[in-house]
């Protein structure tokens, strides 16, 4: 029994959300996967220099992986192929 609770909360634990292409991603789960201040994404999106999100409100943003996916792969490299898009 105890080491079912162990496996559970190691699930829980994880540093990345599930890649799930259906799953919405929060500003602050982007922030730790690209291992930078909650800060940096919240300008990026502000600058334009990131996607916008899928769902965007006041104080919620989120973003389906399937959307952001190559954005999380290689930031740099994104904003070079998309620059004229997200502009």
């Amino acid at each position: 029994m105890h080491q079912a609770t162990t496996q559970e909360n190691a699930t829980h634990t994880t540093r990345h959300p599930e890649q799930s292409p259906e799953r919405y991603w929060s500003m602050k789960e982007i922030a730790d996967h690209l291992v930078v201040s909650i800060h940096t994404p919240r300008k990026w999106l502000l600058r334009k220099q990131m996607l916008r999100p899928d769902i965007n409100g006041i104080k919620l943003n989120r973003w389906k992986y399937s959307t952001i996916k190559d954005f999380l792969e290689n930031p740099i490299k994104w904003r070079k192929e998309h620059a004229q898009e997200v502009a």
